[in-house]
């Protein structure tokens, strides 16, 4: 990799940060007791990493923490189905933000169809 290839681009700096905290803000919508701070706070170290190197961006998003099984971001269930989309939409937005600076996260790339799957079918997630 070449040196200018491990610095965040402005743009696409920018573009983290304004998705991660859309993410913060639809997360902290949810009625208390719904959504962990736990969530909304993977969400707000991304933003803060968006200015770090690619490989520690990278790390910050492409680990279990946001898409793993039960217990990650990417397996969280709320009951408001409307915010359930926009989570998603925002998700998959930021894997196709990612998989454009060819910082490829297969899991998240995985978890991102099922996404779009099921915002094409018209339904958020089943619970």
């Amino acid at each position: 990799m070449k040196n200018q290839d491990r610095v965040a681009t402005p743009e696409f700096a920018m573009r983290v940060r304004s998705l991660a905290s859309q993410l913060v803000a639809e997360l902290e919508r949810a009625p208390a007791g719904q959504v962990s701070r736990y969530y909304p706070d993977l969400a707000r170290r991304l933003c803060e990493m968006a200015d770090s190197d690619r490989d520690r961006l990278l790390e910050a998003y492409c680990n279990r923490d946001w898409w793993g099984g039960a217990g990650s971001l990417a397996d969280l269930v709320v009951p408001d189905q409307d915010l359930q989309r926009r989570i998603h939409l925002l998700l998959v937005a930021i894997v196709d933000a990612f998989s454009g600076e060819r910082c490829r996260c297969p899991r998240a790339e995985r978890w991102a169809e099922v996404f779009r799957h099921r915002l094409r079918a018209g339904r958020g997630r089943e619970t």
